[in-house]
């Protein structure tokens, strides 16, 4: 996909997300990459919802960290949560949830909460 005759984004042969100013200009061997330059000096990505006004405890963001044969088994999870009501425009109080899968349980349990 290009804008202004400039390629920003390919899915390549083998599936990998490139999204970039120069989207063929990566080497590296993750499937998704964002490669800053264009818009900042920095890559940047957004992850978030149209909720107005998270209350206390509300999860907004989350990063899950799977694999398995159906690519569902869930070993470890980010997860960004309004730690109390949010005033929109004014007050945005939030807390990062870091948390995994112990060893012989599926649970996931909570690390650290920053």
């Amino acid at each position: 996909f290009a804008t202004n005759d400039t390629e920003k984004f390919r899915i390549d042969q083998s599936g990998r997300v490139v999204i970039s100013n120069n989207a063929g200009g990566h080497a590296g061997g993750s499937q998704f990459v964002v490669m800053g330059g264009a818009i900042n000096n920095y890559a940047s990505a957004a992850f978030g919802n149209y909720t107005a006004a998270p209350t206390s405890g509300t999860t907004f963001a989350m990063f899950r960290f799977n694999s398995g044969s159906a690519g569902t088994s869930r070993g470890a999870e980010i997860i960004a949560a309004a730690d109390a009501n949010w005033t929109a425009g004014a007050n945005y109080p939030t807390r990062l949830i870091f948390s995994t899968t112990g060893d012989k349980t599926e649970n996931i349990v909570p690390l650290k909460s920053f």
